[in-house]
Order: structure tokens, then C-alpha cells, then sequence
């Protein structure tokens, strides 16, 4: 089975503080992006849900339960490459350390 290398395994000098800025920001982005998923897969379910309770339009409802399943996938594939993300920056303090 091959190791997966990642941009972070390759450092091996000590950070300057442009590359401490750098990887705030990179953290800040992270966060930012996991909200993003959240904010999708919220507005995902509040639609699913809103189009199986419209009475009026019966065929739409299943536009509203394929929207309820690909919210939760959205939602936890932003909290995957939040902690994805989030171990190899602190592999690099680590490092540091």
C-alpha cells in the first residue's frame, strides 16, 4: 500500500512568519469552507423539505427527498476535508515543535 504524500510531509526547514501567516490563513479558509458546506446542506433540506409539503405539486416532492439524502452527503463531506485539512496543518507545528 503506498503512503500518501502530502505538501506538508516535504517540510523540513523552520517556518518564517510569512509561512506561519500563510497557514492562519489556509486555517481561516478551512473554517470558512466547512461553513459553506453547512450553509449548502442547510439550505438542501429546507428545500427537500419545503417541496414534499407542497400539496399542490406532487411530482416535485421527489426533487424534495433526493434534496434531503444530498444535504447529509454535503454536510459530511465538509466536515471530511475540515479534519482532513486540519491534521496536516497540525502535522506541520508539530514538526515545528
Amino acid at each position: 500500500m503506498k503512503k500518501k504524500i502530502t505538501f506538508y510531509d516535504k517540510i523540513e526547514e523552520d517556518l518564517i512568519l510569512r509561512d506561519h501567516l500563510a497557514i492562519e490563513r489556509t486555517r481561516l479558509a478551512n473554517e470558512t469552507a466547512l461553513l459553506a458546506y453547512l450553509r449548502t446542506g442547510l439550505f438542501l433540506i429546507s428545500v427537500g423539505l419545503t417541496f414534499i409539503k407542497i400539496e399542490e405539486f406532487k411530482g416535485i416532492a421527489v426533487i424534495g427527498w433526493i434534496c434531503i439524502p444530498l444535504s447529509f452527503i454535503f454536510i459530511g463531506f465538509g466536515i471530511f476535508r475540515f479534519i482532513r485539512l486540519n491534521t496536516q496543518i497540525k502535522k506541520v507545528y508539530k514538526k515545528q515543535a
